[in-house]
């Protein structure tokens, strides 16, 4: 059975709703909405505030299985790589090449485009030498290569994506059989690396994945850069280029890690 009253109380409700559109209805646009504005200042605030509560809750929720689950990648991450430091040890020790110099991994925020006349192709980090983060430096995620740093002062450091068309970073398949230059397409609505200066000799099937080869000490080595599509161009004895789907697209990071090269050889 309905609760005493509950009947009176929902027509009372009805008659409002059908008065008030009646109402809403015979005003001209700037009296409805005068109305408008004062139902929702007032009679219907609780229900916008509760509705937007609602909202917010459902956005966090999301945003928490998202951190919950970069959370879980990065422990499988973690795991991973003291595996992999205590193999290194364990093999140097075999080699007696002593203890592996120490480098550092810093993690920062990126803000793209914010660089004082800067584009989508750059970014500013909110720390700088005193922080421990000096230009140049390579950037990068758990999934793969992001940029580098190219100038930096005592509290901000400027960054390129590898977006930018001066960017470019020396690669290696994981095999070591083939080797080259990325840097950024040609098409800006096509976010697509390109690699050049591969032997032509070598073919380079499409999924292999590139990796930062280390040459130079700008980037740690066997970071992922992308993965081969197609071949792109070939100078007939000399070489070919190829089209590279990225690891990381600029528009997905937030935040980042800064490679710190080790001061030792």
């Amino acid at each position: 059975m309905s609760e005493p009253g509950r009947g009176r109380v929902d027509l009372a409700v009805t008659v409002l709703c059908v008065l008030v559109g009646t109402l809403i209805g015979v005003l001209t646009p700037a009296r409805r909405l005068v109305l408008t504005h004062a139902l929702r200042s007032s009679v219907l605030a609780p229900v916008l505030l509760t509705q937007e509560a609602v909202a917010r809750r459902t956005r966090l929720s999301a945003r928490l299985a998202v951190l919950e689950t970069e959370r879980d990648s990065l422990a499988r991450d973690l795991i991973e790589a003291r595996q992999a430091l205590e193999e290194n040890a364990r093999l140097r020790e075999v080699l007696s090449l002593g203890p592996r110099p120490s480098d550092t991994l810093v993690a920062v925020e990126l803000e793209p485009g914010r660089v004082p006349g800067g584009e989508d192709q750059t970014f500013l980090v909110r720390r700088g030498s005193d922080d421990g983060v000096r230009a140049p430096a390579g950037v990068f995620t758990a999934r793969g290569l992001v940029g580098v740093l190219r100038s930096s002062t005592a509290h901000a450091t400027r960054g390129q994506f590898w977006t930018h068309p001066d960017f470019r970073v020396s690669v290696r398949t994981a095999t070591g059989t083939a080797s080259g230059i990325v840097r950024a397409g040609d098409d800006p609505d096509q976010p697509m690396m390109i690699l050049e200066g591969a032997p032509y000799q070598t073919d380079i099937p499409p999924g292999t994945v590139l990796y930062t080869s280390g040459l130079g000490g700008l980037y740690p080595p066997g970071i992922p850069v992308g993965t081969v599509r197609s071949v792109s161009a070939v100078e007939s004895g000399w070489e070919k280029s190829y089209r590279v789907e990225p690891a990381v697209r600029p528009e997905q990071v937030d935040v980042a890690l800064v490679w710190r090269r080790p001061a030792g050889p």
